[in-house]
């Protein structure tokens, strides 16, 4: 099984209902999206190693972890969505206001 990750399918749905999916809070979901379809990634060529030594229980621990990350990964793609109906809501001015406050706080962080 290979891993892919695509957002497509959110960028068509922001599309379809006159969303911005490149709003901040979103760009932040899809990060955490992508880092759980990593970890996705790395467990499956685990299993594919294990899986020559007929460790049934090792397996199954192995793909309930999988699960458990692919369905924190939907849940991710799901909040972004979410976060971009908020934003629009709000108003685009919104957005940048969020913009401006990540770089205060990288530039804050970046003093330590």
């Amino acid at each position: 099984m290979k891993v892919d990750f695509n957002n497509k399918w959110f960028r068509d749905t922001c599309e379809e209902y006159g969303l911005d999916p490149d709003n901040e809070l979103s760009k932040s979901a899809i990060a955490l999206a992508y880092q759980c379809a990593l970890k996705i990634k790395l467990y499956l060529d685990a299993l594919n190693v294990y899986e020559y030594l007929n460790d049934e229980e090792l397996n199954q621990k192995i793909i309930r972890q999988i699960d458990r990350l692919n369905n924190e990964r939907i849940e991710h793609m799901l909040n972004a969505l979410f976060y971009a109906e908020v934003v629009a809501g709000l108003g685009k001015d919104y957005n940048k206001f969020l913009r401006r406050q990540l770089i205060r706080k990288e530039h804050l962080l970046s003093r330590r």
